[in-house]
């Protein structure tokens, strides 16, 4: 079973070619361009990423997924598109097909589409990448699920060289005195309506939390850059929120199958310029996910957990396959992920010690009630019939036709 997250084209978690760091060693030509479709929403989201090839990538590193379901729009039908991961053979793939890993497999792994242009002008053909929903795990197996949320303004978060921003009070006709130093505004789909953005190289965000898995969602826009990720003390991931278009909620961060039974620390902190990036992170929440009443964020220098949210159990279904249409939610559409369509093993333990409670009883009838019940009489045959070794028919007879495949005709006598 598997709990569903969607990634936006948005999210720094992807990279695309030319991206030097993931795609030197492949012959990828061209470049993507972030848009916005707000006719097309999925989970909520309308930007996406367009491309005319003619050989480009996408990739998805360090991603802990049992199953990954890619969604783009390829209009004219102009592009040959082939699916990887980790170092496998790679297949051609389709929008909305399906890739599932076995159980065993949970763990981080790398996932890869490879696309290329097949029609001699690709300059009339857009290549339109909306992301995927990757099939996961939020909480062990067995335990009801509970979400944590906390604001960017929460006393959990321990901030160096951030500030805050603010949605203006419909009291007030301008945004709180921070907002205005920078290009980037909250909105009523940030959560809470604020955010919390630094420009400044070497600002960080720390936070301590315990559970099973941790989201960050943020702002990706062109004045934004790179920021370095630490998960318990290890360097995790360096990730962009550079794009050419601004896009609010979207995942800066993802990590899952943590240890439930102790507290995790997280640490995001803003880099240098680079190239054509500017310098800035923008955040907006964490989310912890966990089992019930193991789950939470402690705030620094008390002894107090947030721990709000309400549980829940674990969301898990199917996702669409095999289809080109982009869907706003993880649906059932043709086959089924692995083991949402099999069996109930609680049903079948059931059914078979049912069928032995029956056939017990069955047994013990018989043997209370059989030798007490009338036996039943042989039939006496008639002289007749004792001589021919035929049954006791009454008051038939034989008759032999000649119609095809000599068929047998009893006829009653009258």
């Amino acid at each position: 079973m598997s709990d569903f997250l969607w990634i936006s084209a948005s999210s720094p978690l992807f990279f695309y070619s030319p991206n030097p760091h993931y795609f030197a060693y492949t012959s990828t030509q061209g470049h993507w361009s972030g848009d916005r479709d707000n006719t097309s929403l999925v989970a909520g989201n309308d930007t996406y990423k367009t491309t005319y090839g003619p050989h480009i990538g996408v990739l998805l590193p360090q991603i802990t997924a049992l199953s990954f379901q890619p969604i783009w729009s390829d209009p004219n039908q102009a592009y040959n598109t082939t699916f990887q991961i980790n170092e496998n053979a790679a297949s051609t793939w389709t929008a909305g097909q399906t890739y599932f890993r076995p159980p065993r497999d949970f763990e981080p792994g790398t996932f890869v589409l490879n696309i290329t242009c097949t029609v001699i002008s690709c300059s009339d053909s857009p290549f339109a990448f909306r992301g995927a929903w990757i099939g996961t795990k939020l909480t062990p197996d067995g335990s009801v699920m509970q979400n944590v949320t906390i604001d960017d303004t929460s006393p959990a978060i321990s901030y160096r060289g951030f500030k805050l921003l603010t949605v203006p009070s419909s009291s007030s006709s301008s945004a709180s005195p921070d907002s205005a130093s920078t290009s980037i505004q909250p909105t009523d789909a940030d959560y809470n309506s604020t955010l919390s953005v630094t420009e400044t190289a070497g600002a960080s965000a720390n936070v301590t939390f315990q559970g099973a898995s941790i989201q960050v969602t943020g702002v990706t826009a062109p004045s934004l850059g790179a920021y370095t990720v630490i998960l318990d003390g290890s360097p995790y991931s360096t990730y962009s929120a550079e794009d050419n278009v601004t896009a609010h909620s979207v995942l800066l961060f993802f990590a899952t199958n943590l240890d439930t039974t102790v507290q995790h620390t997280l640490l995001l902190t803003a880099e240098a310029a680079t190239g054509s990036e500017g310098v800035g992170l923008v955040i907006d929440s964490f989310i912890a996910s966990g089992p019930q009443g193991s789950t939470g964020f402690p705030i620094p220098g008390t002894t107090t957990t947030i721990t709000g949210g309400i549980p829940a159990s674990t969301s898990t279904g199917t996702i669409p396959i095999g289809t080109g249409a982009v869907p706003t939610s993880p649906q059932a559409v043709g086959n089924a992920a692995p083991g949402t369509g099999a069996p109930n093993a609680g049903a079948i333990v059931g059914a078979i010690l049912g069928s032995l409670a029956g056939i017990g009883l069955l047994v013990f009838l018989f043997r209370k009630f059989g030798p007490h019940l009338p036996k039943k009489e042989d039939k006496k045959l008639n002289p007749w019939d004792e001589a021919n070794l035929l049954q006791n028919m009454k008051n038939e007879e034989v008759h032999v036709t000649t119609a095809a495949n000599q068929r047998y005709i009893y006829r009653e006598l009258h």
